[in-house]
């Protein structure tokens, strides 16, 4: 109880109480202190250093939350022990064949500490980055569909022969595909290793026969780009010619993530990790499973890991492990299968 302390009226002389005819109270005299106390509040003071005691009271916010609190999930599992023995006498068909190993990763769960998942990845258990996985994705996807958008130059760019280090890049300009749009007299490089990169290049002959090349328009997103930037894609297409390598899916011939210059990939990267970083952060089980099989997706469509010196199966775009193996799952031996499968 709290120390109150009063200042109370003391009387002098005995008071005499009469009531009146319609019951009201009439005091005569000098007031004593129950009389203080019937006809008004007495005004508490409280002591120096002491605090107030409070009692708590949930809020009617508190109680609505409450209320609102979600019912933990309960599913019911029918389990016997001859499902048991059906899948481990499966898994034992697996495991028991000579380089036995998992290829499609298999969810298991969140790891909400760390925002991130676990899965079976081969014959272990590893933590899955799926942030860092969705970069890579979202990397190869513009490297494969991305066109940049051009404008017209003041003067055009006139290319010759000499601007390339051998003839063969003059030769693999000239012929790459080209189109003619009457009544424009020139003939229009409409390859899509050119035109994705950023690159109008038109083609007329002159009154000698010899052939002038001009770049008409260009990307303008990408600082210092030009002839320089169009030599390395010749290059990067000389060197898959030589290979022999085909694509018949990709308009010219070629892949066309395997022909982006080094500025052009900087700037797809960039692009890449701003739209990883709009993507929501909430997910589920469903949507892992989509970005695993879009990860795999795009690793099996991949063919430039070699020249970027770079496992995408292994790290994102800032070099940084996608996968983080926490334990080797060990093969079991026949002895130990026997003996679990004999078992009733």
């Amino acid at each position: 109880m709290s120390r109150l302390s009063a200042s109370p009226v003391l009387s002098s002389q005995s008071v005499k109480r009469a009531s009146s005819t319609n019951g009201s109270k009439l005091l005569t005299g000098q007031q004593t202190l129950y009389d203080l106390i019937d006809s008004q509040p007495i005004k508490m003071q409280r002591l120096e250093g002491e605090r107030p005691k409070t009692k708590k009271r949930k809020t009617k916010e508190a109680n609505e939350k409450n209320d609102n609190f979600p019912q933990r999930k309960v599913v019911t599992v029918n389990v016997t022990i001859q499902t048991l023995k059906k899948r481990l006498n499966s898994y034992h068909n697996i495991v028991s064949q000579p380089d036995a190993t998992f290829e499609t990763p298999y969810v298991i769960g969140p790891l909400k500490s760390h925002g991130v998942w676990m899965c079976r990845h081969g014959n272990s258990i590893a933590i899955f980055n799926h942030y860092r996985a969705q970069e890579v994705i979202l990397f190869q996807r513009l490297l494969e569909t991305f066109n940049f958008e051009m404008e017209s130059l003041e003067q055009p760019i006139e290319i010759t022969e000499n601007m390339f280090p051998s003839r063969a890049l003059w030769d693999v300009l000239l012929s790459m595909q080209q189109t003619l749009k009457p009544p424009d007299p020139h003939v229009h490089l409409t390859d899509k290793l050119l035109t994705a990169n950023g690159f109008d290049i038109r083609m007329y002959e002159d009154d000698d026969g010899s052939k002038k090349v001009h770049i008409y328009k260009m990307a303008t997103c990408l600082p210092f780009y030009g002839v320089q930037d169009l030599t390395e894609i010749l290059h990067m297409v000389s060197r898959l010619s030589d290979n022999g390598y085909h694509s018949p899916n990709h308009h010219g011939g070629h892949s066309l993530d395997q022909c982006r210059p080094q500025k052009v990939r900087h700037f797809l990267q960039g692009e890449a990790v701003r739209m990883a970083r709009k993507a929501p952060c909430n997910t589920n089980k469903d949507e892992i499973e989509d970005i695993l099989n879009q990860f795999e997706e795009s690793q099996n469509a991949s063919h430039n890991n070699a020249s970027k010196g770079l496992n995408l199966r292994e790290v994102c775009l800032h070099n940084k492990r996608i996968w983080c193996i926490l334990h080797n799952l060990p093969q079991l031996s026949s002895q130990d299968d026997s003996s679990i499968l004999s078992q009733d």
